[in-house]
């Protein structure tokens, strides 16, 4: 790049190869004139040509040791080298070694452009070292003397530690920084392969003593140089073997404990990239209907880009665009002959910093069309073998991606069959690994949205929450809580239809995101709820003003269907800090002034003091269900659960139901009361008892069922509940399997420590334990799977739609396969139609409830159905 801008690392190998050659230069012209020019006798044609041959030769029998992300290839050069320094000048030595590089180089290895630069000025720097060290150690004595050996010996162990360090230098410019520190903590025995070398420097001593006698004596001597070469060679194999299982293992240990999908592509590339000892890898992936290239290259760079071209896995269309040479680069390849089942190409090699581009052969030859498709055949299953990449097919569940890598190290020409299996074998771990973490990333997402409008639910609402006022704190900004409801949204449902009430729900949401989604959080806490946080509200006045835009665009007419809905909202505001710092506290407060604003029917209202103190309903009901606790005229009704394969019932839910002055007063109004007020425990054990009272009364008339019963988060860190519930059961005559207790997954995660303790007893008393509402919660997947639980309930959020829905649908799936991974029973709650109840049997769901069976029904009634359908032989499911 002109301008001093970033070199390519193509330019980097060249300009480290440019250093390399001034300093051989510069060291040769100091021994120049050191020892003087060469001498005219005993270098004469014939000894050079042979020198020249043996080196050229020794590019044909090389022997490759696997050194961290390089290769040590070992070429039996010493042999040559070792004559050269006991026979030549060491100028003339240089030069030879020249020749002998360039005709190896090029007609045996076949390397081209920066890989052939950088290679030669290597061998040149090895013997010009090789020379310093040999005339340095050996001075005057005679080279073919215990002096002369042991100064041999030096000088090729130096060779070996230049090529080393040099190797790695290449490495470090070219895309790896880390080579450096590698290389400080690798062990010296994998560094300096001394067997071979000591073996090769003893042949060359050998060969030049005999040759002085005999000189025929040297084809001998050949032949015990290439036994030598086929032994070390199979050493070699070996130690490739043994570093592959290695590689491979270090691959798959890496992947543990991943759970962030981009965090596990990152790792498989970058481990990738290392094993196969590779410029670049990516893995291409499917997502949301298109590819998507996740890509690691250059100095660990890491991007994400869309794969130009269709993205249907069998096309082989070109989107006749040039790559971006981010997305691409290496050596441009071309076809040969292939091999069934493996597509195999030959490349040409050129520079590092060559766009590596397949010219589209099917665009005249000066169209610059370029074809990023290579890599497409793996998609559909064929392993893709060039010479300078490789792609395999990795499985993604029932999707099909792809790991390719590209781009030889510089001491590396192809990539070879062993290459390809280990890439596959690391594909097999990769596809694994990525499926689980996307699996519960989809969890982790759903765990902390809205189903229906995909907006984030109350806990991620007030988790960000707690985030923008803790940030507020420090650099002195307002936060605005705004809590909306839609007034008369019931008769929506009730008139229109839930179908028709869950079409404006969806609508209103994208409206707000689409407008306010910028100044913070807009979120759906379920029914008609909706809030928003505002970051930097600047003011109360400005955050009021703000509210009431809110409202006027909630307020907007919205088309459903044929229908245009007039729709009117009740927001309540707070603001940090001046209503306080904590989340829940902030909530609440809007939460109040929200249904201030209700009341009044002024539209928006922001808190006041007064609002805090409870209204006189809420104290009456209060009153009123501390005294129905207390004398015991709480009811108890049962909802069935069922087996849907087969339609026999399982057992049953019971739930508490109160009337207060003659009026059904709700679950969900009057739980949070008895919360408050402290009466979660007796009304709990009062529920208790009665359904413990009635399973012993199904269990003697021969209807073997178990009974469901919910605790609240209060009770799980009561240390006194595993008792009660032990003594309740003997009480009854009933064993502990009889009961299931369904705990929320925010009851859990309020207190682990404490919820852990209660549950690990209730476990060991032998009562089942039951994750209820699953994926409504905010927990953490990692610590649901350690906990002692038994089964788990898809909240009938999820299961409202399923055929229809493939946002609910996939949830529901992952969940089923999550529970079969744990070993759970799965229960779907809220079946109300009989293609749910079809879905949910072919997907093996274990359990279901919902008024598609029975609504919860009194003591009595659950009795005379539960005899109905038993006389009947089983549900008609």
């Amino acid at each position: 790049m002109a301008g001093g801008g970033v070199r390519t690392p193509g330019a980097r190998v060249l300009a480290l190869s440019a250093a390399l050659a001034v300093v051989v230069v510069a060291v040769q012209a100091a021994m120049w004139h050191l020892i003087g020019a060469p001498s005219p006798r005993g270098a004469g044609p014939l000894l050079l040509g042979s020198l020249v041959l043996l080196f050229a030769l020794a590019e044909r029998f090389t022997v490759k040791f696997p050194v961290r992300r390089g290769a040590h290839t070992m070429t039996l050069s010493e042999i040559p080298l070792v004559l050269g320094l006991l026979m030549i000048h060491p100028a003339l030595l240089v030069l030879v070694r020249l020749a002998g590089a360039l005709a190896g180089l090029i007609l045996l290895r076949g390397q081209r452009g920066s890989k052939l630069v950088f290679n030669t000025i290597l061998y040149l720097t090895q013997a010009t070292m090789a020379g310093v060290v040999f005339h340095l150690l050996g001075g005057p004595a005679d080279p073919y003397g215990p002096v002369g050996w042991a100064a041999a010996f030096a000088s090729t162990f130096v060779a070996d530690l230049v090529s080393i360090v040099l190797i790695s230098a290449v490495i470090a410019v070219h895309d790896d920084s880390q080579e450096w520190r590698r290389l400080m903590s690798a062990d010296v025995k994998e560094l300096l392969q001394m067997p071979l070398v000591a073996v090769s420097t003893t042949l060359a001593l050998v060969t030049a003593l005999l040759v002085r006698q005999q000189i025929w004596a040297g084809l001998l001597l050949g032949v015990l140089v290439f036994a030598a070469y086929r032994v070390f060679d199979r050493y070699a194999q070996q130690t490739r073997t043994h570093q592959q299982v290695e590689d491979l293992y270090r691959f798959t240990r890496s992947l543990d404990g991943l759970t962030d999908a981009r965090e596990v592509a990152r790792t498989i590339l970058d481990q990738a990239r290392d094993v196969v000892r590779a410029e670049e890898t990516a893995l291409i992936v499917p997502q949301d209907g298109r590819l998507l290239r996740m890509r690691m290259h250059g100095r660990d760079r890491f991007d994400v880009t869309p794969v130009n071209g269709s993205g249907d896995p069998g096309s082989d269309q070109h989107s006749g665009q040039v790559v971006d040479d981010r997305i691409m680069r290496g050596p441009v390849e071309g076809p040969t002959a292939a091999e069934p089942g493996i597509d195999r190409d030959a490349a040409s090699e050129v520079p590092l910093d060559h766009p590596r581009a397949v010219v589209n052969r099917d665009a005249p030859e000066d169209s610059g069309i370029v074809d990023d498709d290579w890599w497409r055949p793996a998609r559909t299953g064929t392993p893709v073998l060039r010479p300078q990449s490789i792609a395999v097919p990795v499985r993604l569940g029932e999707l099909s991606g792809v790991l390719y890598v590209s781009g030889c190290l510089p001491d590396t020409p192809a990539f070879t069959d062993d290459n390809l299996r280990l890439l596959q074998a690391m594909a097999s771990h990769a596809g694994s690994a990525l499926s689980e973490a996307r699996l519960l990333e989809r969890l982790r997402h759903t765990a902390a949205h809205d189903p229906l409008t995909g907006l984030p639910n109350r806990q991620r609402y007030l988790a960000d929450l707690q985030e923008a006022t803790d940030a507020a704190a420090v650099d002195g900004r307002t936060v605005g809580v705004l809590l909306l409801d839609l007034d008369r949204f019931k008769d929506v449902n009730d008139g229109l239809g839930h179908d028709t009430g869950d079409d404006l729900l969806r609508q209103i949401g994208r409206r707000l995101e689409d407008r306010y989604g910028a100044h913070g959080t807009v979120s759906r806490f379920g029914g008609d709820e909706f809030a928003l946080i505002i970051r930097d509200g600047g003011s109360q006045e400005a955050i009021l003003a703000l509210a009431e835009d809110v409202r006027r665009t909630v307020e907007l007419p919205a088309p459903v269907g044929d229908l245009e809905l007039d729709v009117q909202v009740s927001i309540g505001v707070c603001v940090a800090p001046e209503h306080g710092a904590d989340a829940d506290r902030l909530l609440r407060r809007a939460d109040l002034a929200m249904y201030a604003a209700k009341d009044s029917r002024c539209g928006v209202r922001v808190y006041r003091a007064e609002d805090d103190h409870d209204t006189a309903r809420r104290l009456a009901l209060m009153a009123g269900l501390r005294v129905a606790v207390d004398a015991g005229t709480l009811t108890v009704v049962y909802q069935p659960k069922v087996d849907p394969a087969s339609g026999r019932v399982l057992g049953a839910e019971a739930l508490v139901r109160w009337q207060h002055e003659g009026r059904p007063v709700p679950p969900d109004e009057f739980i949070p009361l008895a919360e408050r007020a402290r009466l979660i425990g007796p009304l709990t054990a009062h529920v208790l008892d009665t359904a413990l009272a009635d399973c012993a009364t199904w269990r003697g008339l021969g209807h073997p069922l178990s009974v469901a019963v919910n605790l609240s988060p209060d009770m799980l860190t009561d240390p006194a509940l595993t008792g009660q519930i032990e003594q309740a059961l003997s009480r009854h005559g009933l064993p502990a399997a009889a009961l299931t207790l369904e705990i929320t997954e925010n009851a859990i995660m309020a207190d682990p420590t404490n919820a852990r303790r209660t549950l690990d007893a209730l476990h060991g008393l032998g009562v089942k334990l039951s994750i209820d509402d699953f994926g409504t919660g905010h927990s953490s997947l990692g610590r649901l799977a350690h906990l002692p639980i038994h089964e788990m309930k898809i909240d009938k959020s999820f299961v409202r739609h399923i055929v229809t829905d493939h946002t609910r649908r996939a949830v529901t799936d992952a969940a089923l396969q999550l529970a079969r991974a744990l070993d759970l029973t799965v229960v779907a709650e809220g079946v109300e139609e009989q293609d749910e109840l079809d879905y949910l049997r072919r997907h093996g769901c274990h359990a279901i409830q919902g008024y598609l069976i029975s609504k919860p029904i009194p003591p009595v009634e659950f009795l005379t159905w539960l005899t109905t359908h038993r006389a009947a032989g089983q549900l008609a499911v």
